[in-house]
């Protein structure tokens, strides 16, 4: 088996003020093109990337429980 040569994709993220591309190593592929970690869509929109325990936080278990004592409650006893 012939082994295959390692690619290491460089980041295509564009720096106007700088006028040139990042250049980052070990970007991935995105639609807009390779990226980053500091170029990802989510990072330049101050979000976490998705599929990272930032991003899969849980609701509070005291907002989890008083959403299911509203939904139990008799039709009159209902809060807004």
């Amino acid at each position: 088996m012939i082994p295959r040569p390692v690619i290491n994709y460089r980041c295509r993220h564009w720096d106007g003020s700088g006028r040139r591309y990042c250049g980052g190593p070990g970007a991935r592929r995105y639609v807009i093109g390779y990226r980053c970690p500091l170029h990802t869509p989510a990072a330049l929109a101050g979000r976490p990337e998705p599929n990272t325990p930032e991003s899969r936080k849980e609701p509070a278990r005291d907002v989890v429980q008083d959403r299911r004592q509203r939904a139990h409650a008799p039709e009159g006893h209902r809060r807004g």
